[in-house]
């Protein structure tokens, strides 16, 4: 029947970590549901409250088709949970969990789009998430190139009732030193929550085959913080030139869901006509930096070799810095 939600004997378990002294720690099974049952009939206006603890964003993301149940059974307008996933999304397509997290998609006129997505974890979040929309539009509507028509605004916000944050603690190379260039080589990040749990989270950096021998530098850090160390190598501040090249700039902001890390080697990248390029080989360099070509170069102290990122399981802030030494 059209609009009816029914769910029959839903559960769903967690199994998690729980840290016992220093080195320790215990399988802990966590019951999240358990035998959830109930029918909204058509035209019902349906309230879901409980405590802090009692399993109601676990049973949205559950109907929402983002988490699976571990038991049970669940319709919506027919369609089955375990089975029908995607026509589901159709249906509850007005809300969207995706983590504790912020989501927003501007379309403007001229085919352009901005896309960003951000995780808050503070003491007052919905300002920190308010801002984190606000911030941008604020930047597309006041630019002084040209008028901005905003075609379509989608925004998708999910708010958890934790404080999913970790502190990112200590990162090693997980492969006999020196580097070779042309290798792939783990790097461990140890991250603490905020109860105390230690998660061990895995990104690989490449050394480029052309990478001399040397000593390079690898920094795993939060956005905040990678942000920073961009600007004080710019040292200027940001001024797009058009519309589209701030477009770029806002597709390129950093989340907070993210460990990034980017391995340097003492050499000139250069900011140029305000755009960030660590890496440019000398003689370009000299070429950009000459008088008669009316653009503004202004040179990095290094310049990153590689980039990367992975998406953490909650807001990460803190960072670590490592020598690396590469022989060829």
């Amino acid at each position: 029947m059209q609009g009816q939600v029914r769910i029959e004997n839903l559960g769903k378990t967690y199994h998690t970590k729980q840290r016992k002294g220093l080195f320790k720690s215990e399988a802990k099974r966590v019951e999240a549901l358990i035998g959830v049952s109930f029918e909204i009939r058509p035209g019902e206006i349906f309230g879901l409250l409980g405590p802090n603890g009692a399993g109601k964003t676990t049973l949205i993301k559950c109907l929402t088709t983002l988490l699976l149940p571990t038991s049970g059974a669940a319709w919506i307008n027919g369609y089955q949970l375990t089975k029908d996933d995607n026509r589901i999304r159709g249906v509850v397509s007005e809300v969207a969990y995706r983590g504790d997290q912020s989501v927003y998609l501007v379309r403007l006129a001229g085919g352009r789009q901005v896309r960003f997505e951000d995780v808050v974890a503070s003491e007052q979040p919905a300002q920190q998430a308010a801002a984190v929309v606000a911030g941008p539009l604020a930047l597309l509507a006041g630019n002084d190139f040209e008028k901005v028509a905003v075609e379509n605004l989608t925004l998708t916000v999910d708010a958890v009732e934790s404080r999913e944050a970790a502190t990112l603690v200590r990162a090693w190379v997980d492969a006999p030193l020196p580097l070779r260039p042309g290798s792939v080589v783990p790097v461990r990040v140890q991250l603490r929550t905020r109860r105390g749990e230690s998660v061990t989270e895995t990104l690989s950096i490449e050394v480029p085959a052309s990478a001399t021998g040397g000593s390079y530098t690898l920094l795993v850090a939060d956005a905040r913080t990678m942000d920073q160390v961009e600007q004080r190598e710019m040292r200027q501040a940001f001024a797009p030139r058009d519309l589209d090249q701030l477009v770029r700039a806002l597709n390129r902001l950093r989340a907070g869901n993210r460990i990034y890390a980017r391995l340097t080697r003492a050499a000139g990248g250069a900011v140029v006509g305000g755009e960030y390029l660590p890496a440019l080989p000398g003689s370009v360099l000299s070429v950009l930096s000459s008088s008669d070509q009316g653009t503004q170069v202004v040179p990095l102290p290094a310049a990153a070799v590689w980039q990367g990122e992975i998406r953490a399981p909650r807001a990460v802030t803190g960072w670590r810095q490592l020598s690396l030494p590469v022989e060829r």
